[in-house]
């Protein structure tokens, strides 16, 4: 289990079928971390953690749900791609308590913090979604 996950919410894991039907429909590919995330520990709530990349500090406030509620990974895709906002290949995944996103980019595999009032600067936080967990492990382990 992930030190950053809150114990007392529950999950709503998502299947394997269900994870593969959304990277069909939106043209992507997710790495197995990140599914394996889903099928666990979907809709689980975590506590707040504040994430240090270079000299800035990041809040992230909770992770996208998937296909729950009106904030929903897929739910915020079909909106992206009739808006192009995060651009191709883009994949929205946790939050800050602002509501800006953090976002897994699956052609570079990097992570980026994009505010929602400048959606074209990224900010880069790291380089996969194994190491975004391991930094929000580190961080709840030492709060």
């Amino acid at each position: 289990m992930y030190s950053f996950l809150n114990p007392e919410s529950r999950p709503e894991p998502v299947s394997a079928q269900e994870l593969t039907e959304l990277e069909e429909r939106f043209d992507l590919h997710l790495p197995e971390v990140l599914k394996d995330y889903y099928m666990k520990y979907n809709c689980q709530t975590i506590k707040p953690v504040c994430l240090r990349a270079g000299q800035e500090t990041f809040e992230v406030y909770g992770m996208l749900p998937l296909f729950s509620g009106p904030m929903s990974v897929d739910h915020i895709l079909e909106i992206c791609q009739t808006s192009n906002l995060f651009g191709k290949g883009c994949f929205p995944f946790a939050i800050s308590a602002e509501g800006d996103d953090f976002v897994y980019d699956t052609f570079t595999k990097n992570i980026y913090f994009v505010r929602l009032d400048d959606l074209h600067h990224r900010q880069k936080i790291c380089t996969g979604i194994d190491h975004f967990f391991y930094l929000l492990n580190q961080t709840a382990q030492n709060s």
